[in-house]
């Protein structure tokens, strides 16, 4: 066995070993480029005797600490007279490879803190980040948040659901405040999370912010809004969209009244409540009502007819069979909000409205990637008649 195989098996068995002579390599190899690079702006090698008649000539080098994947390597970065001489390899003033701003910037996305983010790079590479390098690191994804809220939509949403969730987030002290979401599902029945707001409360008014800004994205036609029974959010919808129709979330609504009855009467009552949403046809889902109105009067007189008598309950009737199971609840919001809480409870609280934005876009991000390509079920069954219903009121 020759004594450079024998080297390389040591190597191996020693991981520290071999990341060192890894960085050495690293090291050496850039401080060889960088000369290569000067050799080409000046037009000749060192010592080359067509450097007599050059205008430009080196002049020294300073030394540089660049951080890589493998380690702080040292560079001596060359100069030239002119001040011409410029390395492709970093920028003037960068101090680290991107390899540490993709790591922070993912594990960021899934949710670590910056405790757990520094803690996790001094075990992997050896050597400390503070808190503060990698919240710096971080806010380099403003970008990314600035291309979200820019970005174009499409003219054609057949749905957009509506919900808001709430994070802690300090300004002076934490308060939870409200997160505003619009999810949408093109005509082909592909979802996006199209636009969000962050408030310190949820107000029908601040909803209207949010549908002027979709509007402003170039979102011109919709077919239906799913939402919960907010107070004057159907009105701020429509002033925005009025040829949209409405769909109150039904689950949003079984849970205001299971909560307004006895416990004992909560598993009967809900029961019912699905039979009547599970109707074939409108007609047979108030024909339904009436018969629940009529055995429940007496022991609750006011309730369910003032809740079976309000509006834009069975609007799902309206649209393809294949997707009501989709459209007449906010299910698929409430599960994004449920991905979002249990990624921000790592976090406890953020330390700015900035923070809080930078983290849920990367999120809305990285969810778009996964859901662009996918058509939501029963939508493509559907997409004849929903093109139709656009061109009769649209058109």
């Amino acid at each position: 066995m020759s004594n450079s195989t024998l080297d390389l098996l040591k190597l191996l068995s020693s991981p520290e070993d071999l990341r060192e002579s890894i960085r050495q390599m690293v090291q050496d190899a850039m401080n060889d480029l960088m000369k290569v690079e000067l050799d080409s702006v000046l037009g000749y090698q060192r010592y080359g005797r067509e450097g007599e008649s050059s205008q430009n000539c080196r002049n020294g080098s300073y030394q540089r600490f660049f951080d890589t994947e493998y380690g702080p390597v040292e560079l001596n970065v060359p100069r030239d007279r002119k001040n011409e001489f410029s390395t492709a390899l970093f920028d003037a003033y960068q101090r680290r490879s991107p390899w540490l701003e993709d790591m922070v910037i993912a594990l960021y996305q899934k949710g670590n803190t910056t405790s757990e983010i520094c803690e996790l790079i001094e075990k992997l590479y050896g050597h400390h980040y503070s808190k503060q390098t990698v919240s710096n690191i971080t806010e380099a994804s403003q970008a990314l948040v600035e291309r979200f809220n820019q970005r174009p939509l499409k003219k054609r949403y057949s749905i957009l659901y509506i919900d808001a969730t709430f994070t802690k987030i300090r300004r002076t002290t934490v308060e939870s405040e409200a997160v505003y979401l619009v999810l949408g599902i093109d005509e082909e029945g592909k979802r996006e999370i199209l636009s969000y707001c962050i408030t310190p409360n949820e107000s029908s008014e601040i909803w209207k912010d949010v549908f002027e800004d979709l509007k402003n994205r170039g979102v011109e036609q919709v077919l239906l809004g799913v939402m919960d029974g907010l107070k004057g959010l159907d009105t701020s919808f429509l002033s925005y969209f009025p040829k949209a129709d409405i769909q109150r979330c039904t689950v949003h609504f079984m849970r205001n009244i299971c909560k307004r009855v006895r416990v004992q009467d909560r598993l009967e009552v809900a029961t019912e409540l699905k039979e009547i949403f599970a109707s074939r046809n409108e007609l047979e889902a108030l024909e339904r009502c009436e018969t629940m109105k009529q055995k429940w009067k007496k022991a609750y007189p006011k309730l369910f007819e003032d809740y079976l008598n309000r509006p834009h309950m069975f609007t799902y009737f309206k649209y393809p069979i294949s997707i009501w199971g989709s459209i007449r609840t906010t299910n698929w919001i409430e599960n994004t909000n449920k991905q979002l809480k249990r990624l921000i409870k790592k976090k406890e609280q953020f330390p700015n409205e900035g923070s809080a934005e930078r983290f849920l876009v990367n999120l809305f991000t990285i969810q778009n990637e996964k859901l662009g390509s996918r058509i939501m079920k029963g939508f493509d069954l559907a997409y004849p008649k929903l093109v139709g219903m656009f061109e009769g009121r649209y058109e």
